[in-house]
């Protein structure tokens, strides 16, 4: 995540909360070591109720996943992910924690093998929490595709089902 990304008014992203504001850079004064810890403020883009806020300190931000929105040439770099690979899909097994682990850091790539992994499989046949991590993961990459391209999460959609060399719909 470059620099010049965290600054008041910026768009980034959050593995959990999606899409947020920049809107303030705190100074806390109350740790006791002189000057204080930075912590940056964000806003999530989605309707939640109350004055909700997100608080990350500076040296927590790159641990916590929140990173700039990806550029068009590398959602395409995403996108080509979800094409099978035969030699990497055909030994891969179901691993819900690793794939959860994969969500959690908040990386599109990491994002695109969890579907990709997870719709070589027919979606009844899946269990109930795999069923929900592959909601997750295409609501996340739906999410970047549409504020790319902007684009409705339908339009969104039909892009991921056509990179997986299926049929839209």
């Amino acid at each position: 995540m470059t620099q010049n990304i965290l600054e008041i008014g910026n768009t980034v992203v959050h593995p959990a909360h999606g899409f947020c504001k920049i809107i303030g850079i705190i100074q806390d004064s109350s740790s006791g070591k002189g000057q204080g810890e930075m912590s940056f403020e964000l806003k999530p883009k989605k309707n939640v109720s109350g004055n909700f806020r997100i608080i990350i300190p500076v040296k927590a931000m790159k641990r916590s996943g929140v990173r700039s929105p990806v550029t068009k040439t590398e959602l395409d770099k995403v996108l080509r992910k979800l094409k099978y690979n035969e030699k990497e899909d055909d030994e891969e097994t179901i691993d819900y924690f690793k794939n959860q682990k994969k969500l959690k850091k908040g990386d599109l790539n990491k994002v695109a093998e969890v579907i990709r992994s997870l719709e070589k499989y027919e979606y009844q046949l899946l269990l109930s929490k795999d069923q929900k991590t592959l909601d997750l993961a295409r609501e996340i990459l739906a999410r970047e595709i549409a504020y790319v391209k902007k684009i409705s999460k339908t339009k969104a959609n039909k892009i991921i089902d056509k990179n997986l060399n299926r049929k839209g719909g």
